[in-house]
């Protein structure tokens, strides 16, 4: 699934994920996901020289889900602007122009977006979606894996 603030292209063809877009952009993993879970991908940022070949602003939502319809992420629309109104962990890559790396948790408040670093919550999100989300950037997104984690016992 993809959001698309002003339009651009997303293809995905032999195993990459191309992102090519003018502003706002958030494409979604379609499975929801139960932590714990593990993430794996190769992301090259595209420079060569087209109108969005801007080598920054690589971030990932998880455990995300929209507080308008929590159970069914897809079920309200959203215009690929970043919204206010998903729950989720984000981190947030070379953004402004490279020059902030964040991670923060949304927590589907207009506004409120804290910055969090070493975290433990009270009430951890523990499953939702994942997407990439870029800003006026040119991304190819290979090797995207995904496996489960087996709980430790003591």
């Amino acid at each position: 699934m993809t959001e698309l603030q002003d339009g651009g292209t997303v293809t995905a063809a032999r195993g990459v994920l191309e992102i090519d877009v003018p502003s706002g952009a958030t494409v979604w993993f379609k499975k929801r996901l139960e932590g714990p879970y593990v993430l794996e991908y190769t992301a090259t940022a595209v420079s060569a020289g087209g109108p969005n070949d801007r080598v920054c602003d690589l971030n990932n939502f998880w455990n995300a889900l929209d507080v308008r319809s929590p159970d069914d992420l897809f079920a309200t629309p959203r215009s690929g602007a970043l919204e206010d109104h998903v729950k989720t962990y984000y981190a947030a890559y070379g953004a402004n122009y490279n020059t902030t790396t964040r991670l923060r948790r949304y927590v589907g408040e207009a506004g409120v977006r804290p910055l969090i670093f070493d975290y433990t919550g009270q009430e951890p999100y523990t499953s939702g979606h994942f997407a990439f989300r870029t800003v006026w950037s040119h991304f190819r997104v290979s090797d995207f894996r995904v496996w489960r984690l087996r709980p430790q016992h003591p």
